[in-house]
């Protein structure tokens, strides 16, 4: 009998924008038409995670101390290509910082040159020589510090803050004046960067600011329930080398990975609707709800309802996650629900 995979979808920014009206959802009916009918047939629980990067932790079986600050630095860097081993690292990203009349906004800063990235982070190395603080930048775009014990500071994640003032979110703890401090010197080292004179002539965004986050030491592996990861997001990748798992690239569309699986439960990260939600940019957000559909959900279900697969997994969205097999593919009497409605319904369960 031949060997059939049971794939699990994580899809940040499945349900819209944030913020996403009545219009913006409707909008995506016809583009998430198939997934509309999938998840009215299949059967839906809590979600196992809050966030994106939570549902990963829980997919893995990974345990943390907070729910709020996962250890996400020493996975990513791992992902990355470092080598974490048991230090405390610290994800400290190149952002921008947009002041308005009544707060400080922080946003992405776009492409990072991998010579702009070597002569920031020279800058900022040179200043923290001698403070037991190293920097590490495996990518241009993702930065990194060790440090030589855990910081009594609390630090909030990334993706709670961009686009957001950032005072409220402030390093805060009893070391919270250490590192805010540290983050003015910094600012201050950028803002005089010969780098962003340059960025600013070619009409870029300044990296005038850097984002503590995500801080922690390797944690230890939990009962992974996968054969086999597919994706390039890094926190996914880091997480199944920590379970021994060789992280693979997501093939370009559903019938290469069919090609290519073998059989037991598999995780695949599909991110490319998850910064077009964040940014609230619907007309890109809704073309890759196309891609999605396309090259993914028709011809899974399309498999499913053939009994190509064991089961289907949705998650990483919204408040619930969604299971279907291929009997329950078929339940023909289960009226289609416009995608619209689920995402008004996961969208509620999340603010509850």
């Amino acid at each position: 009998m031949a060997v059939v995979p049971e794939p699990v979808l994580l899809i940040p920014g499945l349900f819209g924008p944030r913020g996403a009206d009545e219009t913006t959802l409707a909008a995506a009916d016809a583009p998430a038409r198939v997934l509309g009918r999938l998840l009215a047939r299949a059967a839906a629980g809590p979600a196992a995670g809050a966030t994106p990067a939570a549902a990963l932790f829980e997919a893995f079986g990974v345990r943390t101390r907070d729910a709020d600050d996962l250890p996400e630095a020493p996975l990513r860097l791992w992902a990355d290509g470092g080598v974490p081993g048991d230090d405390y690292c610290l994800c400290m990203d190149p952002v921008h910082l947009r002041v308005g009349q009544d707060r400080v906004v922080l946003t992405g800063v776009g492409a990072v040159e991998r010579e702009e990235a070597d002569a920031l982070c020279g800058e900022i190395a040179a200043h923290l020589a001698g403070s037991g603080l190293r920097l590490e930048a495996p990518g241009p775009e993702r930065w990194y510090l060790r440090l030589p014990r855990a910081p009594a500071a609390d630090f909030s994640p990334l993706e709670a803050v961009l686009g957001q003032d950032l005072r409220p979110h402030l390093p805060r703890g009893e070391e919270a004046r250490v590192w805010r401090r540290l983050l003015n010197e910094i600012q201050m080292l950028l803002h005089a960067s010969e780098v962003n004179r340059r960025r600013a002539a070619r009409g870029v965004p300044a990296i005038n600011s850097v984002w503590f986050w995500g801080g922690g030491s390797r944690p230890a592996p939990g009962p992974c329930p996968f054969v086999q990861v597919w994706g390039d997001h890094p926190l996914a990748q880091g997480l199944a080398l920590n379970a021994g798992l060789a992280p693979r690239p997501l093939p370009a569309d559903a019938a290469a990975w069919l090609a290519a699986a073998g059989g037991g439960r598999q995780l695949l990260m599909f991110d490319r609707l998850a910064a077009p939600a964040r940014l609230g940019a619907v007309e890109d957000w809704l073309d890759a709800m196309r891609v999605l559909q396309g090259r993914w959900i028709a011809p899974l279900w399309s498999a499913l309802r053939a009994g190509r697969l064991q089961g289907l997994g949705i998650g990483g969205a919204g408040a619930l996650d969604y299971h279907i097999r291929p009997g329950q593919a078929r339940r023909w009497w289960r009226r289609a629900r416009p995608f619209a409605a689920h995402a008004r319904e996961a969208r509620r369960g999340r603010e509850e």
